[in-house]
Parts: structure tokens; sequence; C-alpha cells
């Protein structure tokens, strides 16, 4: 499945748009997040989840737009990534030069399962303002083996160790979702993911077994 995705919002005063995006699924995913933050006290809380296997390609930007004062946003999106699949996000935080006392935050965090894997993040910033509250960062790591041992000696498997980790690492965002349902579903997913079979370092370079 090849999926594309845009949403969209405008945010008047007073107004509040809270954003929680998960994505799990397709081969090809390009998905784009877009607030305007048009009225005095408008609101963004923004927060998303990706986590990707086998070839699976990602591509995931984020623009919040602050266009008057005392607007807030707070973005925060964390992805996970195996096997040879590929992750690139680009967030952008922009205010406009009447946006004084904007208070936003961009914060991008990914755990890898696999070496083959690759992700780039690329948050920015674009103000024009002089009195804000902006910030910006990403994290890149892999699953901390001192974590992974510590679990195993209180008599767990590796891959439900890393369960535990990853779903642990996901739960601040998945426990923002309003479903119940929803929330489930996606703990049965990444769960599933973590659980695949392993591929050696050979069979995870680009083009093995072709």
């Amino acid at each position: 499945m090849y999926s594309f995705a845009t949403r969209y919002a405008r945010v008047d005063k007073g107004g509040l748009m809270h954003w929680v995006i998960g994505e799990v699924g397709a081969k090809l995913l390009k998905a784009h997040a877009e607030t305007q933050l048009v009225g005095p006290g408008a609101d963004t809380l923004t927060r998303g989840i990706c986590f990707t296997d086998t070839d699976q390609h990602f591509d995931i930007t984020s623009n919040t737009h602050h266009a008057v004062p005392d607007t807030h946003g707070d973005i925060l999106f964390k992805g996970t990534l195996r096997d040879v699949s590929r992750l690139g996000f680009e967030g952008v935080i922009k205010v406009d030069h009447l946006a004084q006392r904007t208070d936003s935050y961009l914060t991008m965090n990914t755990l890898f399962l696999s070496e083959g894997a690759r992700a780039n993040s690329i948050p920015s910033l674009e103000i024009l303002a002089d009195d804000v509250k902006c910030s910006h960062g990403a994290t890149v790591g892999m699953v901390q083996e001192n974590e992974v041992f510590y679990l195993m000696s209180r008599g767990l498997d590796r891959i439900t160790a890393e369960k535990l980790i990853v779903g642990g690492f996901f739960e601040p965002v998945i426990a923002e979702m309003p479903l119940e349902s929803v929330r489930q579903h996606l703990r049965e997913v990444i769960q599933q993911k973590v659980g695949m079979p392993r591929k050696s370092k050979a069979e995870q370079r680009p083009g093995a077994g072709k």
C-alpha cells in the first residue's frame, strides 16, 4: 500500500488543535501535518508515532505557523526502525514578525532495533519575532544493551525485553490517544513488529536476496 496524507488545521482565538498521529503501515508513506495559529491564545499539541520494518519508507513533515502574538505549540514525534527500513522527518516552526510572545517546541526521538535501518531528522526554526521562547531537538540511538541485560537478568527473553522497552518508548504518545480501541490496537501492532523474526546483517543489506 502507498499512503499519502495531508492534515491541516487553522486555529483561531483561544482554540486548540490536538493532533495524535500513528503511522505503522504502508510500504511507502508520505504524511504532512500543518497547523496555522491565527488568533491570540491559539494552541496546538501534535503527538505522533511511527514504526518501520522490512523495507518500509516513511517521509513525515510537520509545519507549525505562528502568525499572531501569544500562541503556543508543542510537537513531539517518536519513531522506531528495524531491518532496512527508512524514516525521514522534517519539522518546521515558523514565527511571523508580529507573533511576539510565541512559545513553541519541537522534538523528534528515534530508536533503532537494527543496524541496517536509516533515519534523517531535520528540525528547524524560522523566527522573525524577537520576544519568543522556541526550541527544537532530535535524539537518535539504539536500544540500550544494559537495559536489555537488566530485564533478561530478571528472567525475560531478549524479545520480551525489547517489547517492554519499545512499548515504554511509545507509551507517552499512545496514552494521549482518545479511543481505547485505537490505543490497544497500536500497542498490539508495536509488539508484533518488535517480535518479527530477525534477519542477519547480510540479509538486512538493501538488495539482499535479489
